[in-house]
């Protein structure tokens, strides 16, 4: 404030000067006018058009910085939703195999039975291939973009997830024999500690995730 008074002082004493001195010259007048009105006007125009400029570079900058943590959550998203439905296919895919007579990942078929079902029998070609349609089905649910009505996707998630749920859960806690009776054998109750309740739990999770953020 004291410095615009003192210009203001100064500028009032320019002007008293040039017009004592210059009363009758048409020069001088446009002069004076020049010093008083153009001058200050542009002063204040190009004042304007920096606070503009800043003002215009900060919300682009804010706007950035808010497009990126909602660009890494989206991403972070998508990336839950693949991995789910990826293991839930390849399990599936794993289970068809096992119904047309594979042994895939153990040495023979006895293996096979002591280590997945605990018992000395292979599961039927009709059990595997129900237990693989049902993981399709969630892997279909947890990948589908727009394909499907979002109600039916959610309610069909959160059932694969109750059920993954129990299921990890009822083997964390070595009762897997409760819903599969005969499952009891030693190789088996720690495989389902070490591998099966643990991945149930975490699938589980995946396709509630998935469902709540559609």
């Amino acid at each position: 404030m004291k410095h615009l008074s003192l210009r203001r002082q100064r500028t009032n004493e320019n002007i008293e000067g040039v017009e004592s001195s210059h009363s009758s010259d048409p020069r001088a007048r446009i002069a004076l006018f020049a010093h008083i009105v153009i001058r200050p006007c542009q002063r204040l125009d190009s004042e304007d058009d920096v606070k503009r400029r800043r003002g215009a570079f900060g919300q682009r900058q804010s706007a950035a910085t808010m497009s990126v943590p909602s660009s890494t959550a989206s991403m972070s998203c998508r990336w839950i939703r693949e991995l789910t439905s990826g293991v839930l296919l390849a399990l599936a895919g794993l289970h068809v195999a096992w119904g047309f007579g594979s042994s895939f990942l153990f040495r023979d078929r006895v293996t096979l039975a002591d280590a997945v079902t605990g018992t000395d029998e292979v599961p039927t070609r009709c059990a595997c291939f129900t237990v693989a349609a049902i993981l399709a089905v969630g892997s279909a649910l947890a990948a589908d973009g727009q394909r499907l009505p979002r109600t039916l996707r959610s309610r069909g998630l959160r059932a694969m997830a109750a059920v993954l749920g129990m299921r990890g859960v009822v083997g964390l806690l070595n009762k897997t024999s409760l819903i599969c009776p005969g499952s009891d054998s030693t190789t088996f109750q720690r495989r389902d500690r070490t591998w099966y309740a643990p991945l149930s739990v975490c699938l589980a999770c995946g396709a509630l995730f998935s469902a709540r953020r559609m």
